[in-house]
């Protein structure tokens, strides 16, 4: 089997690239079976488990299916519908090829059907990362903010930039919490760190510019900026964040960061290497993005400073959120703007959408203006610190030595490294969770080269103190069987369901 691999990213996501646009093609018709993993791998001269991660994605997403005795094979729905665009049959959307390198890019970098970290359906409990705490008094608050701010919002298309009344407001919050110092032209409201980043590609990357980012990292960012066409470098990460000795001496033309809450580590980049990079980003006339996603939720101490209050050469693209201290469905956020790009970020807000949602807006700019914004944070941050000391306090006792649990100082969840077995164990422990109910998350989603031990993203935003304790309890159980199973057991148990030889 011929695979053309394309060069960007790791080696399992070209793999899995290559393997869907073989399917799409036709080159692999529906039932046909798929060389053994230890054969590709010898072909191709790659590890075999470099071949079993791209496999297990595949099926995953239900392009293929592995049974013992019977190999892995394309899936026979999934395929079909891939034939079926190819060839035109009634009842189906012909099949069109890229019509643009940015669409040929979208379609072997971002697939947002199988997004990472989303909550199995069948569960009763999840460690759901990323997923804020909903309180019922922010229910109620935030309904009477939009009464109030209903009845005199402008009804005509909102400002580019976003209403002043919030970009004020931002910035008062900005300076009493994180550090900046900004004026309200320097804001710029935006559908969430999404859109900030999308619009902050567009602003200063060209196709085939260099592209720094953490390791591991937020897997949206990887795809947005390869979606863009840059050339997407991951360097590795250790308890002091980045590790600068690995930049390249060449230049980068943007360095993305989560320097207060280095995701998903916890890690906080130090002052030493924070003065590093932003001598770094004005040496080469590079940009750095700052992701400050969660820095509000700190249990110990003062909040760090934000990385853009110690730029004084106008480098840090800084952007913040509102997904996580109110709800991501209100997709609010915002960015300050080097003052030199301010005009493009304004222009590129308008070309994507006109400016962000008007009554939303000034419901929050008000919510802001008289406390009930600060005074949510608060009662949230107790109540998060109350959840974390319990699921601390829970995974300590069932440890028993079988757990490394990673001290980090804030945010909504904890790393969690298996200290029996490697990656099989992993999936073997996710496996036997699900089957009681129990969604468990692998954190090798967010590494360009996914490590060998096994490792969990655990999060408790969105879980009472209640539903902590039976997730931790089926953990145990779990915990225990792989325990007993040991590591030959599982690996042989995981080639036989998964991947046969």
């Amino acid at each position: 089997m011929h695979l053309q691999l394309d060069g960007t990213g790791s080696i399992v996501s070209q793999l899995v690239r290559a393997l869907r646009a073989t399917i799409a093609s036709g080159s692999l018709p529906p039932g046909s079976a798929l060389p053994p993993t230890r054969q590709l791998a010898a072909e191709y001269g790659f590890s075999r488990s470099t071949i079993v991660a791209a496999y297990e994605q595949m099926q995953a997403e239900g392009l293929l299916t592995a049974h013992v005795g019977a190999g892995t094979r394309v899936a026979e729905h999934k395929a079909s519908g891939a034939q079926n665009m190819r060839q035109g049959t009634p009842g189906s959307r012909r099949f069109c090829a890229p019509p643009s390198t940015y669409a040929a890019r979208l379609r072997s970098c971002c697939d947002y059907r199988a997004v990472p970290g989303r909550r199995p359906p069948d569960v009763r409990v999840a460690f759901l990362y990323g997923e804020p705490m909903a309180h019922p008094l922010l229910a109620s608050a935030w309904h009477r903010e939009l009464v109030r701010a209903s009845a005199y919002c402008r009804t005509g298309y909102p400002s580019a930039p976003g209403l002043h009344e919030l970009r004020t407001q931002v910035c008062t919050y900005l300076d009493r919490y994180r550090g900046i110092h900004a004026q309200p032209d320097d804001v710029v409201i935006v559908g969430g760190t999404q859109q900030a980043l999308a619009l902050t590609a567009r602003v200063l990357l060209d196709v085939g510019d260099r592209a720094i980012i953490e390791d591991p990292h937020y897997y949206a960012t990887r795809t947005v900026l390869e979606t863009h066409g840059a050339r997407v470098d991951a360097l590795p990460v250790d308890s002091d964040g980045l590790q600068c000795d690995r930049l390249p001496e060449r230049g980068a033309r943007l360095i993305c960061l989560t320097p207060a809450h280095q995701f998903p580590t916890g890690a906080v980049l130090s002052q030493p290497r924070r003065h590093q990079i932003l001598q770094y980003a004005e040496r080469h006339d590079g940009w750095i993005f700052e992701d400050d996603y969660d820095s509000e939720f700190r249990v110990r101490n003062r909040s760090v400073a934000a990385l853009r209050s110690l730029d004084h050469g106008d480098r840090v693209v800084y952007a913040g959120t509102f997904s996580k201290t109110l709800f991501p469905a209100l997709r609010l956020g915002y960015l300050i703007a080097p003052a030199p790009l301010r005009e493009d970020f304004i222009a590129a807000k308008f070309l994507d959408d006109m400016g962000s949602p008007a009554l939303e807006q000034l419901a929050l700019a008000n919510f802001m203006a008289n406390g009930g914004f600060e005074r949510h944070l608060r009662r949230n941050g107790k109540l998060l610190r109350q959840r974390r000391v319990r699921l601390l306090d829970g995974l300590q006792r069932l440890s028993r030595g079988r757990l490394d649990i990673v001290q980090s100082s804030s945010g909504m969840h904890v790393v969690v490294w298996l200290n029996v077995g490697d990656s099989a164990t992993g999936r073997r422990l996710i496996e036997l969770a699900h089957e009681r109910g129990l969604g468990l998350f692998p954190i090798d989603v967010c590494y360009q080269s996914p490590p060998r031990r096994a490792g969990l993203l655990m999060g408790y935003g969105a879980l009472s103190n209640t539903e902590i304790s039976e997730g931790l309890a089926i953990l145990e159980v779990c915990l225990d069987q792989v325990s007993r199973e040991g590591p030959a057991v599982v690996r042989q148990l995981s080639e036989n369901d998964k991947t046969p030889a």
